[in-house]
């Protein structure tokens, strides 16, 4: 049993080598017991007839002798002594003229005449015939014809029994049955334990494989043979034992993989899209080619195709990122990340894979806290699973850091220098909505009569000139870390302080004003160089308590300061003339005795109740160590005195009534005037020549009143502030004129 149950263990094997073995050796069994059956029947038979025949025609010679066939006595102990040899049943001599019996083994016979056709034909035949008697018993009855000197008298007949020779064949037949039976069982077990042989080491390796794929790497098939099994046991071993190097590589890559998924800084998703995938493939087989446009002209497929999707694991990062208190709590709040815009990325990111794209897609998502965050979603198909998409990789890169930085920078950076931008963008939290108090020091620039100016070039000119002073202003500005606030027209409206604190804001302000006084020398000779006239800038300095921050609303913000401190900056920046400095007495202390004053005036403006002092600049000591290039020219005294008609001008409007005087005294940028009335110091005028042609006399030029002449009242010293070409060229031939007469006296 132990034999049957350890070869039919494996039945996939064992069981049709024996089944394909064993039926062969059944058949040809079969085959040969039946010939020798066959065989045996025929021979016994054949021996039993010629028995048979040779005991029949014995006994008919025996008779062929008149005297014994007129003998009764003789005729009765002839068939009596025939009756009893052996499987003859009966004996008989008949008559052949009458039919009649005269001698029969059974004696009651006698005398009795043959009636049937085949007994009376078989009188006059040599011959066999197979008869089965009444009791159901087979007689093989032979008839020999007896003949005394060639004359027939009679016929002798036996009634052979078959039973014995039946009895005797099936003997023989139950033994070569046997025989055969136990060959078939013999070859039956020749093929099992062949079978045995041969599929032991199979199983071996069959076992050995559902140890492998149990994880037990260590046992071996034990097959020393050096047959083809034995090299396929030899093989098996070998690659046993590469699989366990390589399951123990997998393992510690997998372990490996797990930690980096787990800890990476990147919020990583694992995700089945095998139902995503069938949905595609469905749509494709109804003819969709372009998914984006179906899911476009069908949006109520958009959230059952998203629903399709299965987070089967997500790291720690993405916890962190989206808030959540655990990978439970994510998946199960997984709808309140996901906004409307997300579902419209995550349809394009199908669609995406659904054409074999990669897919590296920008979107917003919302945290569990509802903060809403910006972030880069990557997904890729990992190779094996391009057919289902059962595993798909993806990968969630926090921008919102990038986005504020961005932002940040888009605010600041062509208006504060990198290090400041860099400062902000790691300190986002210095930058609100919103707005705080804070000292700053605030300059204003502004360029003395652009208005003026414009009026007379093309756009294009006035474009180019403007971005050829700001382009040298900007520079100097962030190389002294100031924050460019508004670009107003041709002025600059510029904060030391905010929203970097800077310590030395007024003395860095300050410096920062004389560098692009000086700077302007590169601005007039690239505008000489272009054909365009020379500007002049003034530069008004406050340091002022304001209200700094990113001011306005979600959309639309910009980083900006206010305050009465920013107005009274335009009013001071308001008194200077080109190349001029002033700074308020708040900015003075706060700078310190480094200044280098060359001028102070008391001013009366708008909406201050009281005079004011204010203080031209000419330079700065201490780490800046800068002052103002030397540009004051002396006035030259004119051969004949320039007549001019003047308008005070109120703010920036023409006052009433127009007045004369004279230019007595003159020089490229200021002229001493002696006028019709007293003026105070840093008023405006609107100035016309008079004894002129009548092109020159209208054309407008404008100065600003510097100083009062102690001695006189009435005469005054004006700075020009505009002077267009005609009216530069008339002063320029003046000019000419006077040093010629100097010359010549």
């Amino acid at each position: 049993m132990e034999l049957f149950k350890s070869t039919f263990k494996d039945r996939s094997l064992g069981y049709k080598f024996a089944l394909l073995s064993a039926v062969p050796i059944i058949v040809v069994t079969i085959f040969i017991v039946i010939i020798i059956i066959t065989a045996l029947e025929r021979s016994i038979t054949e021996k039993t007839e010629l028995r048979a025949q040779g005991l029949t025609k014995l006994s008919a010679l025996s008779m062929s002798n008149s005297f014994v066939m007129y003998n009764k006595d003789l005729l009765d102990n002839f068939v009596d002594s025939l009756a009893k040899e052996r499987n003859i049943l009966y004996a008989m001599i008949v008559d052949s003229s009458d039919s009649r019996i005269l001698a029969h083994s059974d004696h009651l016979n006698d005398g009795k005449i043959l009636k049937d056709r085949a007994s009376n034909d078989s009188l006059n035949t040599d011959g066999s015939q197979l008869t089965v008697t009444k009791k159901g018993r087979e007689v093989y009855e032979l008839s020999t014809p007896v003949i005394i000197r060639g004359i027939k008298y009679g016929v002798v007949r036996l009634g052979f029994s078959l039973q014995e020779v039946h009895e005797e064949m099936a003997l023989m037949r139950s033994k070569i049955i046997t025989i055969g039976i136990v060959g078939i069982v013999l070859g039956m077990l020749s093929s099992i334990f062949l079978a045995r042989i041969i599929s032991k080491p199979i199983r071996g390796l069959a076992e050995q494989a559902e140890r492998i794929g149990a994880g037990n790497f260590e046992q071996r098939i034990l097959y020393r043979s050096k047959d083809a099994l034995g090299q396929l046991a030899f093989s098996f071993n070998k690659m046993a034992e590469e699989l366990k190097l390589n399951i123990t590589m997998l393992r510690e890559n997998e372990a490996k993989y797990h930690a980096l998924f787990e800890y990476s800084p990147i919020s990583l998703w694992e995700e089945d899209l095998s139902q995503v995938k069938k949905y595609i493939d469905g749509l494709r087989d109804k003819g969709v080619t372009d998914f984006r446009k179906y899911f476009d002209d069908h949006p109520e497929e958009v959230s059952p195709c998203i629903n399709m999707i299965r987070i089967q694991d997500v790291n720690t990062s993405t916890l962190k990122l989206y808030e959540a208190d655990s990978k439970e709590d994510f998946l199960t709040r997984l709808k309140h990340i996901r906004t409307e815009r997300t579902h419209k990325v995550l349809i394009e990111g199908v669609a995406a894979l659904a054409e074999g794209k990669p897919v590296e897609i920008e979107c917003a998502y919302r945290t569990l806290t509802s903060k809403e965050i910006t972030v880069l979603v990557k997904s890729t198909i990992p190779p094996g699973y391009e057919e289902t998409w059962s595993k798909a990789f993806i990968s969630v890169q926090d921008l919102t850091e990038r986005v504020r930085a961005e932002f940040l920078e888009n605010m600041f950076g062509r208006y504060l220098s990198k290090e400041v931008v860099n400062t902000l963008v790691e300190n986002p939290d210095s930058i609100k909505l919103g707005g705080e108090k804070r000292n700053v020091t605030i300059m204003m620039t502004d360029l003395r009569g652009f208005t003026a100016l414009s009026e007379r070039l093309e756009p294009e000119q006035v474009v180019q000139m403007l971005n050829t002073y700001f382009e040298i202003m900007v520079d100097v500005v962030l190389q002294y870390q100031g924050t460019i606030n508004e670009i107003i027209g041709d002025a600059l409206l510029v904060v030391f302080g905010a929203p970097q604190q800077i310590p030395d804001r007024a003395q860095r302000a300050i410096a920062c004003a004389i560098a692009m006084q000086n700077a302007m020398a590169e601005v007039a000779e690239q505008n000489r160089g272009q054909g365009l006239p020379e500007l002049e800038m003034g530069i008004g300095i406050n340091e002022a308590e304001v209200i700094v921050g990113n001011i306005g609303s979600r959309k639309r913000s910009k980083y900006g300061v206010v305050g009465s401190g920013v107005n009274m900056t335009s009013r001071i920046e308001s008194y200077t003339v080109g190349g001029q400095i002033l700074i308020s007495e708040s900015t003075r202390k706060e700078a310190g005795d480094v200044l280098r004053i060359d001028d102070q005036i008391e001013v009366h403006p708008k909406g201050s109740e009281a005079p004011l002092t204010i203080y031209e600049v000419g330079g700065i000591g201490g780490s800046y160590n800068v002052a103002l290039e030397e540009k004051r020219s002396s006035l030259l005294v004119l051969a004949r005195e320039i007549a001019i008609r003047y308008t005070v001008l109120e703010g920036k409007h023409v006052g009433e009534g127009e007045l004369t005087g004279t230019i007595v005294r003159l020089s490229r940028k200021s002229g001493e005037f002696c006028l019709q009335t007293s003026l105070d110091p840093l008023s405006n005028l609107k100035l016309n020549l008079v004894d002129v042609t009548e092109e020159l006399s209208r054309k407008d030029f404008y100065g600003k009143v510097l100083e009062r002449s102690h001695a006189d009242p009435k005469t005054c010293t004006v700075r020009f502030t505009a002077l267009p070409p005609g009216i530069d060229g008339y002063f320029q031939a003046a000019l000419d004129q006077g040093a010629k007469s100097e010359r010549t006296a």
